[in-house]
């Protein structure tokens, strides 16, 4: 059989004299130095060939046989993934309240919670789901408001959820956004013995910018004692994984050098903590207005600048951008994924925390105990694969070495406002991936 290079994996001639490869839908790093391996990619680049010449690692990572239509390979594996009928995903939204005032914050804050009633209605919608749909993975986040406003409502009914799970063998993964100013050492205990294990705590830097964006209602900051919380967490032996996550504009990158120097003291050694970067950007919110942001068209450079510092600064083993088949894939394109509000309602996307009955963000709800969804509406939140292929064909995505994990559909409430016809909305990440693949090799090269 004649193998071929695939059309999205990308060669890099460093000036070293290595060469660097990637691909896009396997996801796969490589920097090769063996001369015969080079020698052995510079004959498939002009010409096919067999597979007895060809080193099984290549083969397997970046090499296609003659005539594959990875188009149709790419699109299937995407429409796969979209379509895996084992896995249940819901973000819950168990309260609209907040106890802090952020700037840039495009969630309107209401004193509601779930109610006991809802909490019941959704636990058996959840048993019912299951059960009918055979469901082997369920997966729940937490998501607000600030949820941990009614934490003891969330470990009741995760302890309650857990154990349906155990019972039928299905298996449970737990997580929350959280702002991390409640979350105290007693209060992580009591969510690690119920599995939740997972947490996204944002830090716009340090405490003068973080101040400034994520106060309390009544102005203080809360920098220092979100802090607080993460070191003594830091300091015990338990099983978690903390996402640090980095809303930045101008003024948060103004001292991002001291905040990394901080968080490299600290937190760095500690593999249960991570890093992530995201550009503040005009969401919605009632401050608009009163928040600078840093124009679209910037948000690739300042990302490979941020990558480039934390490698200098030794933060990076390896970058954590993830580029294999479906990575960007928005869990509202899944057709098991669902968003809960504080009233039943069923949604696809957090964009909006309480949307009218109404509106295309409500596809249904749970009041009757069971996933009581209008299928119309739901359509317009999945994939039509006889029209989706079309519509990648005239926005040019198989050309595009990004199409594997962008699928030109990270943002499906981009083409539910705007229409169908609208034109794809692409990843910034693209732009990306030679600088971040760049900078693998320089970290494994020390």
């Amino acid at each position: 059989m004649l193998y071929t290079l695939s059309k999205y994996t990308k060669l890099i001639n460093h000036k070293t004299g290595d060469i660097i490869l990637y691909n896009t839908y396997t996801g796969k790093q490589s920097f090769i130095f063996d001369p015969n391996i080079k020698k052995q990619l510079k004959n498939i680049v002009h010409t096919p060939q067999k597979e007895s010449d060809i080193d099984k690692k290549l083969i397997s990572s970046y090499c296609v046989p003659v005539g594959t239509d990875e188009d149709m390979l790419v699109f299937n594996k995407v429409n796969e993934i979209i379509n895996n009928s084992e896995y249940l995903s819901l973000i819950l939204f168990p309260t609209l309240e907040c106890n802090l005032k952020c700037v840039y914050c495009y969630e309107n804050k209401e004193q509601q919670y779930m109610s006991n009633q809802t909490f019941n209605n959704l636990f058996l919608a959840i048993k019912e789901y299951c059960v009918e749909k055979k469901i082997k993975y369920l997966k729940i986040e937490w998501f607000g408001g600030e949820p941990l406003l009614c934490v003891n409502k969330i470990i009741e009914f995760t302890t309650k959820v857990n154990c349906f799970c155990v019972e039928n063998n299905i298996v449970f993964q737990h997580s929350m956004t959280t702002n991390g100013y409640l979350l105290s050492f007693d209060i992580v205990k009591k969510l690690l013995n119920c599995k939740i294990t997972t947490y996204q705590i944002t830090i716009d830097g340090i405490s003068r910018t973080h101040d400034l964006l994520r106060p309390l209602k009544n102005g203080n900051g809360t920098w220092q004692k979100i802090i607080d919380n993460l070191i003594i967490m830091k300091k015990s032996n338990l099983y978690f994984t903390v996402l640090i996550r980095i809303n930045y504009n101008y003024e948060v990158l103004d001292y991002i050098d001291e905040f990394l120097d901080f968080y490299k003291e600290n937190f760095a050694k500690d593999e249960r903590f991570k890093l992530v970067f995201k550009p503040i950007g005009h969401w919605g919110g009632e401050s608009d207005n009163l928040v600078d942001i840093i124009p679209t068209n910037y948000h690739s450079f300042i990302l490979d600048e941020l990558l480039y510092i934390c490698k200098e600064k030794g933060l990076l083993l390896k970058t954590n951008l993830d580029f294999s088949c479906g990575s960007e894939l928005c869990y509202a394109n899944k057709k098991n994924s669902f968003v809960i509000y504080i009233n039943g309602d069923i949604g696809k996307c957090t964009l909006e925390e309480r949307p009218n009955s109404d509106s295309d963000f409500v596809i249904g709800n749970i009041n009757n105990g069971f996933f009581e969804i209008d299928k119309e509406k739901e359509k317009k939140w999945l994939i039509d694969k006889s029209y989706f292929y079309k519509y990648l064909k005239s926005n040019g995505c198989f050309e595009c070495a990004a199409y594997p994990f962008c699928c030109a559909t990270s943002c499906p409430a981009h083409r539910v406002k705007f229409g169908n016809d609208i034109k794809a909305k692409c990843t910034p990440t693209k732009n990306n991936l030679d600088n971040i693949v760049l900078l693998n090799y320089q970290i494994s090269k020390g």
